[in-house]
């Protein structure tokens, strides 16, 4: 599968566990990374969600492992916005060192008032700048 988002990040010596390896818990800290950046790339920095009095909160994660991440390597993420609902959307990604896929998976969110709490349907500019990157 093809992902419309790709970004990079040298994995640091603090995510690496007593194995030599990125921690398992440390791929989800790079795919905020990616996720943040995408939503800036998409004309939406995450600040101005929270200024829209908006929050995309995680209900689900998932990540498949299928090979070790070391100290230096050159992390690339590749991903995209999938099953995007009127409250709801998952960010597909697939994690790559060397052009080796490391890991995939996908995290799930609703979109809440801040206010409330409560789920909310997403508001066109919001929308908008998630349907620019479509997997």
């Amino acid at each position: 599968m093809k992902y419309p988002f790709q970004v990079k990040y040298k994995v640091a010596f603090r995510d690496i566990d007593m194995h030599g390896v990125l921690h398992h818990s440390n791929f989800f800290y790079y795919c905020e990374k990616a996720r943040v950046a995408l939503l800036e790339s998409s004309g939406l920095p995450y600040n101005s969600v929270i200024d829209l009095g908006l929050g995309l909160v995680l209900v689900e994660a998932k990540l498949k492992y299928f090979a070790p991440v070391k100290f230096d390597d050159i992390l690339e993420l590749s991903l995209g916005v999938a099953e995007f609902k009127r409250t709801s959307f998952k960010i597909l990604y697939s994690l790559e060192v060397n052009g080796k896929k490391v890991s995939e998976g996908y995290t799930h969110h609703v979109c809440i008032n801040l206010n409330s709490g409560k789920p909310i349907k997403f508001p066109l500019k919001l929308i908008k700048a998630m349907k620019t990157y479509p997997v």
